[in-house]
């Protein structure tokens, strides 16, 4: 399993975070206290579940297909200088390896560990799994540029069936 970025105490694949030094957004720190609730309208949840499905979506498919020029498309000006075609394929090969499949999330709900937030830098946040068997795991971060989220950050992954 290859990791692009290194998070403490976290073996993962389909990380890539090119944020300025952050705590890992997997657990909330108590000196993140700016931050805000992104879902404050049904605009804003239908807008959060949208980026969320999209963003899951084009990784399925970039799995499916071996192209994740889109997926890349899809990042931050800052992501896509940093990690190459070759890195998201890297990444991403345990996943296609098993066949994931995680089309089935367009139907579903995610269960939230957090509630989305903004933290002080506007970046939005989000991190859970959808209910799929097993578990799709995620953890995004986007950034707000030329009036378009664009991811800065990228987590997902199947998690391992529980005994």
């Amino acid at each position: 399993m290859k990791l692009i970025s290194s998070v403490t105490g976290l073996t993962i694949a389909g990380l890539f975070n090119v944020m300025p030094p952050l705590a890992p957004a997997y657990a909330q720190t108590e000196t993140q206290t700016n931050l805000r609730p992104a879902v404050q309208t049904e605009s804003d949840r239908l807008l959060l579940l949208s980026l969320l499905k999209s963003t899951l979506i084009a990784v399925n498919n970039a799995n499916l297909t071996g192209n994740y020029s889109v997926l890349k498309e899809l990042a931050a000006p800052a992501f896509q200088a940093q990690f190459s075609l070759t890195n998201l394929a890297d990444v991403f090969a345990p996943m296609r390896r098993r066949g994931s499949n995680i089309a089935v999330i367009t139907q579903l709900e995610p269960v939230f560990s957090e509630q989305p937030t903004f933290d002080e830098q506007g970046i939005l946040r989000m991190r859970g799994a959808f209910p799929t068997n097993p578990n799709t795991a995620f953890n995004l971060a986007y950034a707000q540029i030329d009036g378009r989220y664009r991811l800065v950050s990228l987590y997902v992954d199947i998690l391992p069936e529980e005994q």
